[in-house]
């Protein structure tokens, strides 16, 4: 009797630690998160004045609305350029459209969704940047399973 009850408590012991260090480990990760509150809350909070904004919508009823466009001398908006020949139209970090470049194609560009499009030489920083690097700073965890983790965390 007592050999078997031995066998039932190793058989249990060993299912019950079986997955335990894959919880321990998940645990761990999901407190790292929310140690990273803070830093993400300062990111947001440093985001508002930077150069690429992300917004769901922004109103482009002229060329000037465009940091660093102007319209055309001889076309009409939504026929735009920006205003240094060196300079190229980008949204976000991606370079979306030449010198000139018509404003209304350009905002229903993928890229320029939920960023505003603006003339450089060279792409801005992304605001987003800084913030997906706090948020995932292990580039092969799953970005889906990230955003479920950190809103359970909030709760």
């Amino acid at each position: 009797m007592m050999a078997e009850l031995d066998v039932v408590e190793k058989s249990f012991i060993d299912d019950w630690t079986s997955g335990f260090r894959k919880d321990y480990t998940e645990q761990l990760r999901k407190s790292t998160l929310n140690v990273q509150q803070a830093k993400i809350l300062k990111t947001l909070h440093g985001m508002e004045n930077l150069t690429t904004k992300s917004s769901l919508a922004y109103d482009l009823t002229s060329c000037e609305d465009i940091p660093g466009a102007e319209k055309r001398d001889r076309e009409a908006f939504p026929a735009c350029k920006c205003k240094s020949a060196k300079e190229k139209l980008f949204c976000g970090v991606e370079h979306v459209a030449e010198r000139k470049f018509n404003a209304m194609d350009v905002k229903e560009l993928i890229q320029c969704r939920y960023s505003e499009p603006y003339c450089a030489v060279n792409p801005s920083k992304h605001d987003l940047r800084d913030l997906a690097v706090i948020l995932n700073p292990n580039p092969t965890i799953k970005c889906d399973k990230l955003y479920e983790d950190l809103v359970d965390s909030a709760v």
